[in-house]
């Protein structure tokens, strides 16, 4: 599945940006963003925990440990 698919991007290793998930995805920025928010289905239905990390000019996303 998709959200099977962002998990798996918000896993490796330095997680990964919104860019990257619009992209592997075909999302627009806005559905992204909605499913990394706190209210989004990552935390909804799989009981995960998204966070952002500014480094440099970058924005990474991951899942909590």
């Amino acid at each position: 599945s998709k959200a099977s698919q962002v998990i798996a991007m918000l896993k490796r290793e330095g997680g990964t940006t919104l860019e990257e998930i619009m992209s592997a995805m075909q999302w627009q920025k806005h559905t992204t963003r909605a499913m990394l928010s706190a209210g989004g289905s990552l935390t909804r239905k799989y009981g995960l925990t998204v966070i952002s990390q500014k480094i440099g000019n970058e924005r990474r996303y991951s899942i909590k440990p």
